[in-house]
């Protein structure tokens, strides 16, 4: 029971302490003892890298990497440690959103595109075709009566 104490006390507590952490987001990190005093010069590793030490308020600002869903933050005092895995929630959320907006702009555009394309080009098609047709029609005719008039005379 007294190695179980023993950890317990060497632990640290290691939180976020500013905005929801986000992929590729800086981040604050307070590091605290077992007793909740923040704790100065403890040594950081985010993703196994250092990234420096605590300040006298036990915190430290990280930069969080952004191709992963989570990111783990290891704290180093001498004897006493700690860890912080932070899952990105928020990541998933923030992809829901893209694809709900995207869904909307692509209906909105599709509607007027077609909307566009029927108005203008069916209807001006017809009119050519109808113009043509009339063109046509007179123009024979002017043909067949020249002929039968000089077939008369």
């Amino acid at each position: 029971g007294d190695d179980a104490d023993d950890r317990d006390a060497d632990d640290l507590s290691v939180a976020v302490v500013s905005d929801d952490p986000a992929p590729g987001s800086t981040v604050t990190v307070e590091v605290t003892d077992a007793d909740g005093e923040p704790v100065e010069g403890a040594s950081v590793e985010v993703e196994g890298e250092s990234v420096g030490t605590t300040d006298a308020d036990g915190r430290i600002t990280v930069t969080l990497p952004t191709d992963n869903d989570e990111a783990e933050i290891e704290v180093e005092d001498g004897e006493r440690e700690g860890e912080l895995e932070i899952e990105f929630a928020d990541a998933e959320d923030a992809d829901d959103a893209d694809d709900a907006d995207d869904a909307d702009d692509g209906a909105d555009d599709d509607a007027d595109d077609e909307d566009g394309d029927d108005s203008d080009g069916d209807d001006a098609d017809e009119d050519d075709d109808e113009d043509d047709d009339e063109d046509d029609d007179v123009e024979d005719d002017d043909e067949e009566d020249a002929d039968d008039e000089e077939g008369d005379e």
